[in-house]
């Protein structure tokens, strides 16, 4: 865990001049099955500027970290998209 959060320190500290947006959360994955364990979680977004505007539409590069307490990790990148609901 020590790992995850000490490359997410030097991800943020290199590329935050180029990052639109960065998103954190910390929380719970409670499964329903009796044989699974639930884990604490904490989770690492950045997004970049928007690449593509049209109307309320934009669209930008993200890239995600998400460690559970149990040990899982998970490392992603694609697309992101955002629909503005107000009108401005």
């Amino acid at each position: 865990m020590k790992r995850i959060l000490a490359f997410i320190a030097v991800v943020a500290s290199t590329s935050s001049a180029l990052a639109g947006d960065w998103v954190l959360g910390v929380g719970i994955s409670q499964f329903h099955d009796n044989n699974a364990n639930s884990t604490s979680l904490f989770s690492a977004e950045v997004h970049s500027n928007p690449f593509f505007t049209r109307n309320r539409f934009s669209a930008s590069f993200m890239g995600v970290v998400t460690a559970h307490s149990s040990g899982d990790v998970f490392v992603g990148a694609g697309l992101s998209g955002l629909w503005n609901f107000n009108n401005q």
